[in-house]
């Protein structure tokens, strides 16, 4: 055996097998063309990119901030600490958490100027509790029986809007199979009426969405 004191070098670092890259160019693409298919080009329409997940695995981040550049001033996260993490990147424009946050975190959303889902009676009271004004959205279930306060439930979707701290600026649905335009149709039709119920007595819910790219396709005129 021969043995010596020379350093031996490091082996050169083996390059990854699979890697992808991010084209910012097809991404102003996509957004083109989902406005296309909107009416008027999409004038007077917004829309919300979800970029939960770390935009699905594409970064956050950098997702947001290149949609931020073609014009996309509205985006949705599913928890409080992504939604924060964009806040502390410098992405403007609203900000919707779709799942529901902790309530003794409630201070996160007035920190970073969150808006947050409520999906049932029970959890928006928990979160009225702490006592903090917050910028909310309703959740309303219409058929995908997931997350929302049942479409029908009239008396509590006003006592949701109604809470003291939390002051409802939206409301929503979820389309459980957007490229089935008569699904889609019945379950619009129960938002709708829900929405009305809402108006009659005296809530406002603010803006409304329930479109995503299957359904765009499906029921452009939406």
């Amino acid at each position: 055996m021969v043995c010596s004191s020379a350093a031996v070098p490091a082996p050169a670092p083996v390059p990854s097998r699979v890697w992808a890259e991010l084209n910012p160019a097809a991404l102003l693409h996509n957004v083109a063309l989902l406005r296309s298919r909107l009416p008027g080009g999409g004038t007077g329409q917004r829309i919300i990119a979800v970029v939960k997940a770390d935009a699905y695995g594409h970064g956050a981040v950098e997702t947001a901030q290149w949609l931020q550049r073609f014009g996309v001033e509205d985006f949705a996260v599913a928890t409080c600490g992504e939604g924060t993490a964009l806040r502390k990147s410098g992405v403007n424009g609203s900000l919707l958490v779709l799942g529901p946050t902790p309530p003794e975190e409630a201070f996160l959303l007035a920190r970073y100027r969150l808006i947050q889902s409520l999906p049932s009676l029970e959890y928006a009271i928990l979160l009225d509790r702490q006592g903090i004004p917050l910028r909310t959205e309703l959740k309303i279930d219409t058929g995908m029986h997931r997350l929302g306060e049942d479409c029908h439930a009239a008396e509590r979707l006003h006592a949701m809007a109604s809470l003291p701290h939390l002051k409802t600026t939206g409301a929503y649905t979820h389309l459980r199979r957007g490229g089935d335009p008569d699904l889609s149709q019945r379950q619009i039709v129960h938002f709708c009426q829900a929405v009305s119920r809402l108006r009659k007595s005296g809530i406002h819910p603010g803006r409304l969405h329930v479109q995503n790219s299957a359904s765009v396709w499906g029921l452009p005129a939406l």
